[in-house]
């Protein structure tokens, strides 16, 4: 982004939107975002654009599953280091509904 530090909800936003400009979202299967891109306007915006994602998020985000508020991690404490589990329902990750697999990911 040349420039040191981490960047804000702006700068995260025009990056997406210059990349839609030469990449039609048909072609995108999923964007990937580390912990430190996803957030609540980020996500926000994918569902809004309709761009499939997978975002990282930090263990100990809260989702509302099932009528409970959780921190992820606690949805997939049973697995092992490099199982895999998707939950078969869908997840209020920041109050926009998605769905969530193993750990940390949400898509």
């Amino acid at each position: 982004m040349g420039k040191a530090g981490s960047s804000n909800l702006r700068e995260r936003l025009g990056l997406l939107r210059r990349l839609l400009t030469f990449l039609p979202k048909a072609r995108i299967q999923s964007l990937w975002a580390d912990r430190e891109f996803a957030c609540t306007g980020f996500l926000r915006y994918l569902r809004w654009q309709k761009v499939p994602y997978t975002l990282r998020i930090k263990a100990g985000s809260r989702v509302i599953y099932k009528g409970h508020s959780r921190p992820v991690q606690q949805l997939f404490r049973p697995l092992g280091y490099g199982e895999w589990e998707a939950l078969p329902k869908p997840v209020r990750l920041w109050g926009q509904p998605t769905h969530c697999g193993r750990g940390s990911t949400c898509f």
